[in-house]
């Protein structure tokens, strides 16, 4: 799961880089099918994505949508859709399965960024 959502990413990042107007559908090769989002019972998301406000919200907001639009189904967690308090960003990462990080500048400063990086790392994430 976390080798496909890593190729899925880089993969994603190529064709946002490189210009691409359309999205294109992912599909397994060796199937030719979409490929099958699993995910560990005891979390919601695929995905938590770990960013710095200031300098890559749009970004990761970009990031997010793309995978949405190239992976129906995928639960993504990101903080202007699931946060309800800043408190529970622990709590947050614990119901993911895969934590991403997007380092930006600032991002190390934020304590913020800092306790979603703690929580990854004590998670085994």
């Amino acid at each position: 799961m976390s080798l496909l959502l890593l190729h899925v990413l880089f993969a994603l990042a190529y064709l946002m880089f490189k210009g691409a107007t359309t999205t294109p559908a992912l599909c397994v090769v060796s199937t030719k099918s979409p490929p099958v989002l699993g995910r560990p019972k005891e979390v919601r998301f695929h995905l938590f994505v770990s960013h710095v406000w200031k300098t890559g919200q749009d970004q990761t907001h970009t990031l997010v949508r793309q995978l949405q639009r190239m992976l129906p189904g995928i639960h993504i967690w990101l903080d202007v859709v699931n946060l309800e308090s800043i408190g529970k960003l622990e709590e947050a990462v614990a119901d993911a399965a895969v934590v991403l990080c997007f380092l930006s500048s600032g991002y190390f400063a934020s304590r913020n960024c800092r306790r979603e990086i703690y929580a990854a790392l004590g998670n085994n994430k």
